[in-house]
């Protein structure tokens, strides 16, 4: 809680959390630059990622090599292989990169963030098992936007897209 984090290197995380539950992420200032930053990456259960100011400039959108499970790409939030996560009232500023990226996750709830994505067309990212999580009342600016967790063109109206929910792509 409150602390000011900035990083700048090739492969850069803010926070990097592998394996726990209930874990509590708030009111931080997370800037990280790089090749692919990321804010946050998290493998977990039960976490709450609230109330924090996160920017992720990187120069590629595409996933790095590494031996971490967590992947280096440039992203604000990264969830894998957990469940029943909370990320709301997050300012999440991207550049070249997604919002939040998730993967192997479970009945996640992200809502009230802002999201603001520059140089990609994506804002969130999911893979095939991502399942039974909810996308609400998020406010997304910046490019055309989509998400590739329903692989379908998402057109946001006054740049909030509300009451969507994620299911497992088939």
């Amino acid at each position: 809680r409150n602390n000011y984090i900035k990083g700048n290197s090739s492969h850069v995380y803010g926070i990097e959390q592998f394996g726990g539950t209930y874990t509590t992420i708030e009111n931080n200032t997370i800037i990280v630059e790089g090749y692919t930053p990321m804010g946050i990456g998290l493998i977990g259960k039960g976490a709450t990622i609230t109330n924090n100011y996160i920017v992720a400039r990187g120069r590629t959108n595409e996933s790095g090599t590494s031996a971490d499970y967590i992947k280096p790409e440039t992203t604000a939030i990264s969830l894998k292989d957990g469940s029943d996560n909370i990320v709301a009232n997050n300012h999440l500023e991207t550049y070249n990169g997604t919002s939040i990226n998730l993967r192997n996750e479970r009945r996640n709830m992200i809502t009230k963030n802002e999201m603001t994505v520059l140089g990609n067309s994506r804002y969130v990212m999911g893979d095939s098992k991502v399942d039974g999580s909810v996308f609400t009342d998020n406010v997304i600016e910046g490019n055309p936007l989509y998400s590739s967790l329903n692989d379908e063109l998402v057109f946001v109206k006054k740049h909030t897209y509300v009451d969507g929910v994620i299911v497992a792509n088939s």
